[in-house]
């Protein structure tokens, strides 16, 4: 009698067994099969004790509690979880609940075709064999890169100073515009709104300026009737939140340069004059961005390794053979700015 090591079955599972599920496997979990009927239990009997199928439940078994035997082979309470925390989410979501007791058919299967694939000698075919070679690199592959993901550890001090060295990326400013457009901007002309020349454009909206910036003046109220954005002025004049380098840098520059409830001379962009009126101006805290900057310090710290991994290996390439290399991707084009009246949510650019 063999009892599969537990490096064995990890094997299996990561390898055969997941082929299985992504093969027939989840053909249950996408129609699941209705459950047989439960045995009536007799009167005064113990109710059965199932063993737990996930990792946050507690252990109603020894973890070495034989749950499943197949010819020679036998399986661990604590090996079947460890093959369910290799199978992707949506078979270990699967396997753990409904599909838990259809699992005995599709590791059954796999062990008595290894099993028969090992007394046919299929491994002598030098095919298979280069083909199991290379299913065996690449699984060895990722786990190579998932344990450089998880010893990888970002210290509290490198966060505080990336922090500081772009706390400008974590500023967000509210605000409000209204827009008159001139002559050649990219914005839409509204229906109903004449299209202006930059003179008159400008003149326009410095008597705006001048009727916002009255005692008791409703900046809303005057974007919904005169601004030309018509997106924003439905709203008053609303762009919502943004961050540096969401706006064209005319628009940016002085909103944030800006406190709440100043309101703007008119601003000059390629889309016409704006008048802005900031509505709240704040700074992400440390506490607030540390977990995404400690994702991004991590993923560019193994991105450092794995790279500095690859260079230091020496690989030649015969180049008759497999060609030049591929010419270097070409730098993504910079996407031209939308006004505020096309942009969902705040615009790109205004």
């Amino acid at each position: 009698m063999s009892h599969p090591s537990s490096y064995y079955v990890k094997w299996a599972a990561g390898t055969v067994l997941l082929v299985f599920v992504l093969t027939c496997g989840l053909s249950f979990a996408q129609t699941p099969q209705p459950a047989a009927p439960a045995p009536a239990a007799k009167p005064g009997a113990t109710p059965p004790v199932l063993q737990s199928a996930t990792r946050a439940e507690p252990a109603l078994f020894p973890k070495d509690t034989v749950v499943l035997t197949v010819g020679d082979h036998k399986l661990t309470a604590e090996q079947f979880n460890q093959i369910l925390d290799l199978l992707p989410p949506q078979a270990k979501a699967f396997y753990s609940g409904a599909g838990k007791r259809q699992f005995v058919d599709v590791y059954a299967q796999l062990m008595i075709f290894s099993d028969e694939a090992k007394k046919e000698k299929l491994l002598d075919d030098p095919a298979n064999q280069q083909r199991l070679n290379l299913f065996t690199d690449q699984t060895l592959a990722q786990i190579f890169v998932q344990h450089v993901n998880e010893k990888t550890r970002i210290s509290d001090d490198e966060i505080k100073n990336y922090y500081d060295a772009h706390v400008k990326d974590y500023q967000e400013v509210k605000a409000s515009h209204i827009l008159i457009r001139a002559k050649g901007s990219p914005a839409p002309l509204p229906a109903g709104k004449k299209d202006l020349t930059p003179e008159e454009a400008k003149a326009k909206a410095d008597e705006i300026y001048t009727q916002v910036t009255q005692p008791g003046a409703d900046f809303a109220a005057v974007a919904k009737a005169e601004s030309y954005d018509q997106g924003s002025a439905a709203k008053g004049g609303e762009l919502g939140t943004f961050r540096h380098g969401q706006m064209v840098k005319e628009f940016e520059e002085a909103a944030f340069s800006m406190n709440p409830g100043d309101i703007s001379h008119p601003i000059k962009t390629q889309f016409g004059f704006h008048i802005i009126k900031v509505d709240e101006k704040k700074t992400r805290t440390l506490e607030e961005v540390k977990p995404e900057i400690e994702s991004k310090l991590k993923q560019d710290k193994v991105k450092e390794q794995l790279d500095g991994l690859k260079n230091s290996i020496k690989v030649d390439v015969n180049a008759q053979f497999f060609g030049p290399p591929p010419a270097p991707p070409a730098p993504p084009a910079t996407a031209t700015p939308t006004p505020p009246a096309t942009a969902t949510p705040p615009p790109k650019k205004p």
